[in-house]
């Protein structure tokens, strides 16, 4: 059992918990349908916290034919990590853009500005020990397109995709992961929870 990696997450999880606290969103839905999405700008700087992403160990280990016993070392690389951040930008920027540009059908141009500051797939190893989910935390900011100007902003916006705890749990959630990946959930999660809170649907 990888006990270093589970006292890894323990230390990281203040970072992960984001803020429990719902922003205030002092826009009324009237001011929302007059915004039209423009652009989706997405960062994921070096110091985010991102752990157990999935895509590390299908894409990039498959890409870079990486065997199983070397995972660990393998997805700890600076290259894996860089890899990482630019794919989950990737991943955020898409979802933003499916959620918001269904939406935002108005006159005015906006932005979202969305800084990760971390993302956790909580290892079934954690899970069965001390338990975990899977979450990301991000700030998301809305500015004017031509401006530049602040419209509103939600920091540390939260959102955690549960996930079923203990030995039976984990071999159940390992199945159910399988053909759900739970990378791509907790970001389109994450794209639906902003969309709502925006236009308070």
């Amino acid at each position: 059992m990888n006990w270093r990696f589970v006292t890894l997450l323990a230390c990281l999880a203040p970072i992960l918990a984001g803020c429990v606290t719902t922003a205030q969103n002092a826009l009324s839905p009237a001011d929302a349908k007059t915004f039209r999405l423009a652009e989706v700008r997405v960062t994921v700087p070096a110091e985010a916290t991102i752990v157990g992403y999935d895509a590390l160990t299908t894409e990039y280990a498959v890409a870079k034919r990486i065997p199983n016993h070397e995972l660990n070392a393998g997805t700890e690389t600076e290259e894996a990590k860089a890899w990482a951040r630019n794919h989950l930008q990737a991943r955020v920027k898409t979802a933003m853009e499916k959620q918001l540009g269904e939406t935002l059908r108005g006159q005015r141009p906006v932005r979202a500005e969305v800084l990760v500051k971390g993302f956790q797939l909580s290892s079934a190893v954690q899970r069965i020990v001390v338990g975990g989910d899977y979450r990301m935390v991000a700030d998301v900011t809305l500015v004017d397109a031509k401006s530049g100007a602040v419209i509103v902003a939600y920091p540390e916006l939260l959102h955690a995709a549960p996930a079923l705890n203990g030995w039976a749990g984990a071999i159940v959630q390992a199945a159910y992961d399988a053909s759900n990946p739970p990378g791509d959930r907790v970001v389109n999660g994450f794209a639906e929870k902003y969309k709502v809170w925006l236009v308070k649907s």
